[in-house]
């Protein structure tokens, strides 16, 4: 328990740091780094079992999520159209939830496959590492302008409407286009 509460101590801190520090024109770097920070910290923790190892790298490991967290909302605000945001950041809700239960599954099976006498975590810590690392250095820099599939673009919403707390469905209508 304690290990957990210390990457949020990482966590905090960075938030704080980086609320002082970190300017419009740096988050893709921020991006960058967090990104290879939260690719390396499985492997630091095959490194060694050492409690105090396990929390400096739990604590640093907190320090790239927030800089990773800050940064993807700052580009979202930066890098997408306020008509096309909610589309866009709903997209990417829907490809991160998938991707955890995509990736919970490959490591259970991946688990299963691997002999008993192995120290199945490290291993499995040890791939995720590269995986991570591969998909940094090669994965296709997105421009979001532009990305939203023509049915949710054609789109709008009329009226949400909460009678006595109950959420009901949004009235969609598909949107005319003006004739010149």
């Amino acid at each position: 328990m304690a290990i957990t509460s210390i990457s949020y101590f990482g966590r905090v801190l960075m938030y704080r740091i980086l609320q002082k520090k970190a300017k419009a024109r740096h988050v893709d770097k921020i991006l960058l780094l967090s990104t290879i920070g939260i690719s390396t910290s499985p492997l630091l923790w095959a490194l060694s079992q050492n409690y105090w190892w396990i929390a400096g790298v739990e604590f640093m490991s907190g320090c790239y999520w927030a800089g990773f967290e800050l940064s993807t909302i700052l580009l979202y605000f930066q890098k997408i159209d306020d008509r096309e945001r909610t589309s866009v950041i709903t997209y990417i809700a829907l490809l991160n939830t998938s991707g955890m239960f995509l990736g919970s599954l490959l490591g259970a099976s991946f688990m299963k496959l691997l002999p008993p006498g192995q120290d199945q975590y490290l291993t499995l810590f040890a791939t995720a590492t590269l995986l991570r690392i591969g998909l940094v250095v090669f994965a296709p820099q997105i421009n979001f302008k532009g990305q939203i599939p023509k049915i949710i673009a054609s789109r709008r919403v009329l009226n949400v409407m909460v009678p006595s707390g109950l959420l009901s469905r949004p009235l969609l209508e598909k949107s005319k286009k003006k004739k010149k």
